[in-house]
Parts: structure tokens; sequence; C-alpha cells
């Protein structure tokens, strides 16, 4: 008669299991949290929410919305490397629009912010946070004007929304659950804010026009020479005015100017007739000096309509035969992304995390 063999069970040192817990998409961390206490403890902590995202940013994907004719948005994650499709994401929202992205969230709003609320939301774990306007009668701002967008605070483990109007400014922090009216300053008692904001290393940018010759309106005349770039730092709510990289072109900015991060700096792409010229920030410059980091013939580009690098220094574009493409500034090479561009009205680089799983305190 055969002896039946005793199974030991195998106890794992708690920073070990960690660590390869750490590892895992969060779609699986979701399940493992019914295994015991333990893990359920373990993955809804703030330490292991950063611990995560930061193993997470190696695992490059985009994330992407897709709007066709007579039918709800699509949101989809797919992977960079291989542009397989990892995950069809259904909208919390159809009727809002991509604000900003940050750490796994995607800021949703309407046209005008007068028509709803904001909307956190995190696309891998289904969880969003509802973001209601201001009420205060005397804040007085126009809302068709405005500009809105998302940033971290590293120090308080915090994320904090910035919305922009004409005059006025309040930043939205997620832990406190409260809206917050900036001190005053010339970065954004500007007249004039344009385009997305770009968050990068506990600073939000974006542009501004400070000349007080122009009027409140968008006039088509409008010269460059009022345009520079603000930054907002996240930590301690400051805002820091800096100057446009330097053009001997008749590039019309902002239109023809748009804000992205390479290489972990603020980058400014610079669009005329055939060319785009790429300029990143110098890091380790005092006085924020700008390097020219390449000039590239768009002639094969159809239209520019996602004015974003990706991590490898991806600049995703329309090509004539209507395809969505990339263009790697470091490798000199483009590659498909999708087939049917017309349908698409986001793009961006992407990383899962499980940001919001449990509410700040």
């Amino acid at each position: 008669m055969m002896k039946r063999r005793r199974i030991q069970a195998v106890y794992l040192p708690a920073e070990l299991c960690t660590d390869i817990l750490s590892r895992l998409p969060p779609k699986t961390l979701l399940r493992f949290r019914c295994v015991c206490r333990t893990w359920l403890g373990v993955i809804e902590s703030s330490d292991f929410e950063v611990m995560h995202l930061n193993l997470q940013k190696n695992n490059c994907c985009l994330l992407s919305a897709e709007r066709r004719p007579r039918s709800e948005m699509q949101w989809s994650i797919t992977c960079a490397n291989t542009l397989e499709k990892i995950s069809d994401i259904p909208s919390v929202r159809s009727s809002l629009k991509a604000e900003g992205y940050l750490n796994g969230l995607v800021l949703l709003g309407p046209d005008h912010l007068c028509e709803g609320p904001l909307i956190l939301w995190n696309p891998s774990i289904r969880k969003h946070v509802i973001i209601p306007l201001p009420k205060t009668q005397s804040l007085s701002y126009d809302l068709s004007g405005s500009m809105v967008g998302i940033g971290y605070d590293a120090t308080n483990n915090d994320y904090k929304v910035l919305a922009l109007f004409h005059g006025v400014s309040l930043v939205y922090s997620l832990g406190k659950g409260c809206w917050k009216t900036l001190s005053r300053g010339a970065a954004f008692t500007a007249r004039l804010v344009w385009r997305e904001i770009k968050y990068i290393k506990d600073h939000m940018y974006y542009m501004v026009c400070c000349n007080d010759q122009y009027p409140a309106s968008y006039p088509e005349d409008l010269r460059s020479e009022g345009w520079k770039l603000a930054s907002f730092c996240v930590s301690n709510e400051l805002f820091h005015l800096t100057a446009l990289p330097p053009t001997n072109v008749k590039i019309k900015r902002p239109w023809m100017t748009g804000l992205s991060v390479l290489d972990d700096s603020i980058t400014v792409l610079d669009f005329y007739k055939n060319y785009c010229w790429v300029w990143v920030m110098d890091k380790h410059s005092l006085n924020s000096d700008w390097v020219k980091r390449c000039s590239i013939d768009t002639r094969r580009f159809y239209n520019i309509v996602f004015y974003s690098l990706g991590k490898n220094g991806e600049l995703f574009y329309v090509s004539k035969n209507k395809e969505i493409k990339s263009y790697g500034i470091n490798t000199l090479k483009q590659r498909t992304i999708a087939k049917r561009a017309w349908t698409f009205i986001f793009l961006e680089d992407y990383v899962e995390s499980l940001v919001l799983l449990k509410p700040r305190e």
C-alpha cells in the first residue's frame, strides 16, 4: 500500500507576497481581494497603490476612444508593442469627452462646464468619482471659455483638478473632496488660455496670452508674441510663467502649436507648412531654456489630430490614406495604429492602476 505524501503549506514572507501582488494587473488583483483579509488590506492600501503604479509604468499600453455612427463611445486598452487589444471598456457616460489623463485616470467633462459635472474615471477597475462644480455665487466666470486638467501631488498622495476660467482659477482636491479658489497671479488671470493641460513632475503646463492689448475674445489676427507657457505647481499651488521656444518662421501661436511630454520634459510642437519642430525644455537649465530636439517632414501626414508623444517618442498622426499612424522621433520609423482614423477622438499612452479603488481619506 502506497503511502500518501504529506503536502506541507509554503508560507511566503509578507514582503515577498506584496512584491508578487504588485506585479499583477488590476483585473487580477480585484479578484484576489477575496482570498483573505490580509490580501484585501494589502491591495486596498495607499502604499500598495503607489507601489503597483510605479511597476505598471513599464507596461506600455494605449487608451483610445472611438465613436462610431449610431453607437455609443467605445473605449479600448491596447498593448503598445503588439497593438493587440487587451479589453473593451464601456464609457461611464458617452456624452462626455476626455479633458486629461494621468496615472490610469481619465478626466471627463462636457463641452461646456455649465452642462454638467466633471468625472474622474479609472477604466481599468471601472471606478469613477463625480466632481460637482463649485456652487459659489461670489464667483463670476465665463463657463464657455474654460479649461481643466488633472495633476498629482506626490507629497500628499493626492490628485487635483485645475480649472481655468477668464480671470478665475480653482483647484479641486480629491483627498479633501472640495474646491479652492487660488490666489491671484499673472499666470492664471491671463485673458486667453489655449488647448489641454499637460502634467509632468508635479507641474501642470498650458499656454496663456498675457498681452493686455488683446481683447477677451479670440481675434483671428492674434500675434504670437503675447503667448507664454504657464506652469502650476500641484504641491504648493503656485503659478509660474516662462517664454515659449524661439521661432524664425511665421508660426501662428497658439493654433499651430501643441504641448506634449518627451523624455520626462515638457515639449512644444510647432507646425508650419511641411515641417514640425520639436522643442524640449532643458531639465538641467535654471532658466528653463529650450533645446531643439528635431524637425520632422510632415508631407506624409494628412492631419495632426493628437498633439501627443508616446513613451517611446512616437508622434501620433493621420496619414493620407486616413489611417492612424505613429512616427518615432528616436527610431525614425512609422507604424499603423488603427485603420479607421475618422472614428477616433482620443488616443494616449496608458498605464493600468488601482487609483480610486479605495476612497481617499
